[in-house]
């Protein structure tokens, strides 16, 4: 299933991906928009710098093992639509 959704006149506030970041916004909006959380150009590897990231999330999820999240992404506007969605 591919949903493409353009939100017009809505602001997402950016989380500080830290375990308190997320709980606050998971427990206030029933969401979190995350920033930190990189892949290369033009492929399917995280980047190194995501680490710091990852963890701060592993650990929030740890920390929640009852919980049941919607993880969703993104890929750039480069590229073809077909191929971004192969990627």
């Amino acid at each position: 299933m591919v949903d493409i959704l353009e939100p017009q006149n809505i602001v997402l506030s950016d989380v500080a991906v830290t375990p308190v970041g997320l709980s606050g916004d998971i427990k206030s909006m029933g969401r979190a928009v995350l920033k930190g959380v990189n892949f290369d150009l033009d492929k399917d590897i995280i980047t190194a710098s995501s680490a710091k990231a990852l963890t701060n999330i592993a650990t929030y999820m740890k920390a929640n093992p009852n919980s049941k999240y919607f993880v969703v992404g993104h890929t750039d506007t480069q590229g073809k639509f077909d191929y971004n969605m192969d990627l």
